[in-house]
């Protein structure tokens, strides 16, 4: 049939989706705005800097605890470009004659199917990946203002910000209207190990070895057939064998090596600058729609994703060898 003519590396092309992504956008505006000030006073590049920041801010949140945006970031990319001795005008034209290629690719690509209703649920899943993408953005500048009234009622109720985050709704309502201050114990243990769900209809947090002994029950990890693991590829790039480094959020990107190939539950944007010096990337969640899907084929990094329980059967250091073709992942 008609899906039986494409190859593995064809399909990110065709499902990349329909419209710039929101990465894309925010490149394209610091860029131009870069290349005004370009040889100029730091002072003029600052102006460039700050209308980003104050646009973007947003683009590194995600949900939890993550670092906005600032003037610190875009002048390291300002250093970055300096040092391959590339244009703000120059990255621009790329980006645009990279878009244009895939573009054609993707033509070339709906000839070769002949296949009016394949190319049609090709066509909903480009519009489903750039919806999915809109969300991510929504979401990162809810969080990106949620973090300054965190801050205002932390300060006001002198209340640290992290404990903040562990409070369930009431016990937040409690601390604005009567200035309740939370339980040290109970912040404590939910800042640990825990597990929340559904039970009668009633949201429940479980502490501890209750906890525990909920994980152990409901979340066993697959058996990996010989060291061999089974995902399905988001951006084809051959096999390529490098060390595992393991990246739950934020907090673990001291630790990242460059060259490594980066084992995440999923990504945030926040990983941009990590993925571009990383090997390849794979990760436990997702389809073809998820962030690491669409970031890996942006970038033309190797991915693998969907791989059941991931960050259980492997741990930093490991030696893999990712086959970005098939959706295999083999511990060496």
């Amino acid at each position: 049939g008609s899906a039986e003519r494409l190859k593995t590396e064809d399909w990110p092309i065709l499902f990349a989706q329909s419209k710039k992504s929101a990465i894309d956008e925010e490149q394209e505006f610091f860029l131009k705005r870069l290349h005004k000030s370009w040889g100029k006073s730091r002072n003029e590049i600052q102006t460039a800097v700050d209308a980003a920041v104050e646009r973007y801010g947003w683009m590194t949140m995600s949900y939890y605890n993550e670092r906005p945006k600032t003037s610190r970031d875009y002048w390291r990319e300002i250093q970055e470009l300096k040092a391959l001795g590339v244009t703000p005008l120059a990255r621009l034209r790329q980006m645009e004659r990279e878009r244009r290629v895939v573009l054609m690719r993707r033509e070339r690509l709906y000839k070769k199917i002949r296949d009016k209703k394949l190319e049609r649920i090709i066509k909903l899943i480009q519009e489903a990946t750039y919806i999915k993408d809109s969300l991510r953005v929504y979401n990162a500048k809810l969080v990106w203002l949620f973090e300054r009234y965190f801050a205002e009622i932390g300060r006001r109720a002198k209340v640290p910000v992290l404990v903040l985050k562990q409070l369930l709704p009431e016990e937040m309502e409690a601390l604005i209207r009567r200035g309740a201050k939370p339980d040290k114990q109970t912040i404590k243990k939910r800042a640990g190990w825990h597990v929340a769900g559904l039970v009668n209809n009633r949201f429940t947090i479980w502490y501890g070895a209750e906890a525990q002994r909920i994980t152990r029950r409901y979340f066993r990890p697959q058996k990996s057939r010989k060291g061999v693991l089974q995902g399905r590829v988001a951006c084809a790039g051959g096999t390529i064998k490098g060390t595992v480094s393991i990246i739950r959020g934020a907090a673990d990107f001291g630790k990242f090596k460059p060259g490594s190939i980066i084992v995440a539950a999923n990504t945030t944007p926040n990983y941009v600058p990590l993925l571009k010096k990383c090997k390849a990337l794979i990760c436990e969640e997702g389809g073809l729609t998820i962030h690491a899907a669409v970031i890996s084929r942006e970038l033309g990094i190797p991915c693998v994703v969907g791989i059941p329980d991931l960050l259980f059967l492997v741990k930093d250091g490991d030696r893999v060898e990712v086959d970005a073709e098939k959706g295999v992942v083999k511990k060496l």
